[in-house]
């Protein structure tokens, strides 16, 4: 098995569709072949930039909600979630230009279960 840069991993059309011909690999994913559409780029700068302001709006938005409601870390729940928003524009940001986030995207979710690990018991392990 060969490894390749995750950069060079995209969606692309099937071969005579849009992007022309497409070589794919062992596995299945087609690797990158000709330019990105100006358009789709345009598109997913957009989607990144609509994704900063509406984090900045969401961290405000949280923090006020939780300091009302008394929580003692509030600013640090805002800014939380700002990031989910952020991460999310810039995930479908990269989609929308081709590239395949389902590697990305599955660390994420273990980086974030380890993170998070298992409370079940209070923290402690059971007898």
């Amino acid at each position: 098995m060969t490894l390749r840069p995750l950069a060079r991993i995209v969606k692309q059309p099937a071969p005579g569709t849009h992007g022309g011909s497409a070589e794919r690999d062992r596995f299945g994913g087609v690797l990158a072949v000709g330019w990105i559409s100006l358009g789709s780029f345009l598109v997913a700068a957009l989607i990144v930039a609509a994704g900063f302001l509406a984090g900045a709006v969401t961290r405000e938005a949280v923090s006020a909600a939780a300091r009302a409601g008394g929580a003692a870390r509030a600013d640090l729940l805002g800014r939380v979630v700002q990031a989910v928003v952020v991460a999310t524009a810039i995930v479908t940001g990269l989609e929308q230009v081709g590239v395949d986030s389902r590697f990305l995207t599955s660390m994420t979710v273990v980086a974030a279960a380890g993170a998070l690990g298992d409370h079940r018991h209070g923290g402690q392990e059971p007898a």
